[in-house]
């Protein structure tokens, strides 16, 4: 879109006449595509993205692999440690029964996850209420680490005028500049989260705060772009806030860019947020949330999934999400690691091609044979049928992947480590242990090709 503004040197007195259409000739309109003189993609900086090597680097800094679980009390529970067996470690829930929502959050601390809590309200009424959950006091692995509540607006949308203009700016709203408004909001937003801080930790002392957010928007469609004053002044939050940025498209540089925008803003954790229903493939996950690594992502955290309750034919899609954060964002934690920079490419290469295991690779994992061929096909069901197969390598040894940035770290001891290389896949690790580990890594690839390669045939 491209804009023109003028001064007029005189007011008009008079509106010019206009030939109006016949409501009749409406139907007789011939209606044209408008084609765009060149499609814009999102601003991103490929010499500062952040490579799988840098988070190896720092493999000991936190990082988000989480869900927003939806699921009857019950089921929460049992989804739970599904959630752990795939390498889950934060799950966002809500308030329903008072008790069972603290029985849910014990369950996520004793698991190893941080408890997220969704408020009750809408951003539209004000802030998000507690009150029913700490009502009675809750023990501290009753406590939820943080709260918040969806903000889905762009900019100063709803937020309520909570401070004097006059007294922050010295000058009514009326004569204010552009930016000086977006400060404006912005500091009321500010102070918005600032005052449900402070409640939440007369319940919850250590507890934080977090939102999710639609902002910054598509890129290069707002006429006036003011993202930069206003994420600053959210970000003075600081440690306690953690950003939810949002974005349902495979534009993968809109992903990255939001990421990025929140980073240089100061916000201390950004943690992107893709949703369910509206990707159709596998991939599509993986690699919009590589992206959003490669933008600074402290992490990713899937939107309003089923786990348990979901229809066995979706499954797929918060696998997708959980398997994409547990290659793109590692911590010590992990029983092996995927070391791929794009992982998306791998899980497409296994749905052509298929897999098979190498010669000699047979006696190191029993199990390894029976799933290579299962999921991995001999001969793959789609795609050219004269393309080979990956070959399946797998190496009991104590030697580390030259792709370890820092071989010393403890982090690596006893682990397994997943690689891929033009035609094939190299599973290695010091003992049978890890060498499992690191099959099942590879067989959740498989798993989620297969869906891959029934959807390209559709």
């Amino acid at each position: 879109l491209r804009y023109q503004i003028r001064f007029l040197r005189e007011i008009p007195t008079e509106p010019e006449p206009v030939d109006l259409i016949a409501t009749s000739k409406i139907l007789e309109t011939e209606f044209r595509h408008i084609v765009p003189a060149e499609f814009k993609k999102p601003p991103v900086d490929p010499d500062r993205r952040v490579s799988l090597p840098d988070l190896l680097a720092e493999i000991d800094r936190p990082k988000v692999r989480g869900l927003n679980l939806r699921a009857n009390p019950d089921q929460a529970l049992r989804d739970l440690e599904t959630l752990e067996d795939w390498g889950c470690n934060l799950v966002i829930t809500s308030i329903d029964d008072p008790n069972r929502t603290a029985e849910r959050i014990e369950k996520g601390h004793q698991l190893g996850m941080e408890m997220f809590l969704a408020g009750e309200g809408n951003f539209k009424e004000g802030l998000p209420s507690f009150d029913s959950y700490y009502a009675e006091p809750r023990s501290e692995t009753q406590q939820a680490d943080s709260h918040g509540q969806d903000e889905d607006h762009y900019y100063w949308e709803s937020i309520p005028p909570t401070r004097d203009f006059m007294a922050d700016f010295g000058k009514p709203m009326a004569l204010a500049t552009q930016e000086e408004r977006v400060l404006y909001w912005a500091s009321c937003f500010r102070d918005k989260w600032l005052t449900v801080l402070k409640t939440v930790r007369e319940s919850a002392p250590k507890g934080g705060v977090w939102f999710y957010t639609p902002s910054p928007g598509v890129a290069h469609v707002d006429a006036l772009d003011f993202h930069k004053p206003f994420f600053e002044k959210i970000a003075e939050i600081g440690e306690p806030l953690t950003v939810f940025p949002f974005y349902y498209g495979i534009e993968y540089n809109q992903a990255e860019y939001m990421v990025r925008r929140w980073k240089d803003a100061g916000a201390s954790r950004v943690v992107f947020l893709p949703m369910r229903g509206f990707l159709t493939h596998p991939s599509q996950f993986l690699r919009v949330i590589t992206a959003s690594r490669r933008g600074g992502a402290d992490g990713a955290c899937g939107f309003n999934f089923a786990v348990g309750e979901a229809e066995p034919k979706d499954a797929w899609q918060w696998q997708s999400v959980l398997l994409a954060a547990e290659a793109n964002f590692p911590t010590p934690d992990m029983k092996a690691y995927c070391l791929l920079e794009d992982p998306a490419e791998l899980l497409e290469a296994i749905a052509e091609r298929g897999m098979m295991l190498e010669e000699g690779s047979r006696e190191a994992i029993s199990e390894a044979e029976r799933i290579v061929q299962s999921l991995g096909r001999g001969e793959p069901d789609s795609g050219p049928r004269h393309k080979k197969p990956l070959h399946v390598r797998i190496e009991e040894t104590v030697s580390l992947p030259e792709a370890l940035p820092n071989p010393d770290h403890p982090a690596w001891k006893g682990k397994g480590f997943l690689q891929f290389t033009g035609d094939e896949i190299v599973l290695s690790g010091p003992e049978k242990e890890s060498l499992n580990q690191t099959l099942t890594l590879l067989e959740r690839f498989a798993l989620l090709a297969r869906v891959e390669a029934n959807a390209n045939n559709h």
